[in-house]
């Protein structure tokens, strides 16, 4: 199973050419999202195959969103082929100030697309936990490597246009060949913004 262990919203310039967008994307290359959020090496990643992982962002500076890059892992590290990512974009939210046990979440889904086209490359090996909290399943010291998931949108029907100051959701779920695994996202990164990532459950 593979898990994705940290999102990081790539936008590239409103006025980038499709042809400079980055297939991978290395510390240093630009952003706008308010940091970006590295996979935690020795981090606890959670199932995202048919059960969608997501997490929040917020919008630095106006533009499209053409690229998504982010971190995951396998169970075991038993590599399987991946048939398709859906990613879908939510509106926040926000808690209740007046509740200090209420917490944001995802809204309104303002976009929703299919990707099969993408790429993806070791990011880094070490000690791994995972999490799979719809049926309860907790391995520690499951696998070692950890990859890096590269999205190009290539289609200009599937950006999504993004406000500065804004804070949305992204939700990843990853179809997968095989009925026996499944992709995951990682509940642990190097720093968090507003929430730790959430699993959303669908009945």
């Amino acid at each position: 199973m593979i898990k994705l262990k940290s999102i990081l919203i790539f936008l590239m310039m409103s006025f980038a050419l499709l042809g400079v967008a980055r297939a991978h994307w290395n510390e240093g290359d630009p952003y706008k999202m308010h940091f970006p959020q590295f996979p935690d090496p020795e981090g606890w990643d959670v199932n995202a195959t048919n059960t969608g992982v997501a997490d929040d962002w917020m919008c630095s500076e106006s533009g499209w969103v053409k690229d998504i890059h982010f971190w995951g892992s396998w169970k075991g590290d038993i590599v399987y082929p991946i048939n398709s990512f859906i990613i879908n974009i939510y509106a926040d939210v926000p808690k209740n100030p007046q509740d200090p046990s209420s917490y944001s979440m995802p809204g309104q889904l303002m976009k929703h697309i299919v990707v099969t086209n993408f790429t993806y490359r070791l990011a880094g090996t070490s000690l791994q936990g995972w999490l799979d909290p719809v049926i309860g399943q907790i391995l520690f010291f499951n696998h070692f490597n950890y990859y890096q998931y590269n999205i190009v949108l290539t289609k200009t029907a599937d950006w999504f246009y993004q406000v500065e100051g804004t804070i949305y959701w992204l939700e990843i779920i990853a179809n997968v060949a095989s009925p026996t695994t499944a992709l995951c996202c990682t509940a642990n990164y190097d720093r968090k913004f507003k929430n730790n990532r959430v699993t959303l459950f669908r009945v």
